[in-house]
């Protein structure tokens, strides 16, 4: 699948499952080798490709959040992934002061998402988080990004080195 960031209006959306997806539902180039596991099975691949590519966009904008009813009503999206970080920033709800303008825009977003039958994600930094947003309704949780992942681990291994060491 693909995760396209700061989809801020329904035209955007429909571009964006346009280039996800094989015709007849978008115009997405094959790329015959990658496409089809470099077996060249190529129909076959297109026969069921459509029905396993998850087209996500990532709401993260004051104009996105406006937009967020035709955004959820395009045909093709899967999933609608808030963009807390951003958001906050373009709708100017940084910091706690900021805390209930954020909620009630992600909130917002959940909400449509889950009125269009989308599957409706967010950024958990802590598992409260996930029971907090999972009980509006979302059900994707991105828990970490890959540097966030890659610097846990470097700092654990080195503790342990510096713990041999001691």
């Amino acid at each position: 699948g693909v995760l396209v960031p700061r989809v801020s209006t329904a035209e955007q959306a429909a571009m964006a499952v346009k280039a996800s997806r094989y015709p007849p539902l978008g115009e997405r180039g094959v790329g015959p080798g990658r496409a089809a596991g470099y077996g060249y099975r190529i129909p076959e691949y297109l026969a069921v490709a459509n029905g396993r590519i998850v087209v996500a966009v990532q709401v993260e904008t004051a104009e996105g959040l406006a937009s967020i009813e035709a955004i959820a009503a395009v045909d093709g999206i899967d999933l609608i992934f808030v963009g807390a970080g951003d958001l906050s920033v373009s709708i100017d709800a940084v910091g706690p002061a900021g805390t209930d303008k954020l909620n009630a825009a992600i909130k917002s977003i959940i909400g449509a998402a889950l009125a269009q039958g989308r599957t409706a994600g967010i950024f958990c930094a802590s598992p409260q988080n996930v029971g907090r947003w999972g009980a509006l309704g979302a059900s994707f949780f991105m828990l970490a990004s890959d540097t966030m992942f890659l610097g846990a681990g470097a700092a654990a291994n080195f503790a342990a080195a510096r713990d041999e060491l001691a």
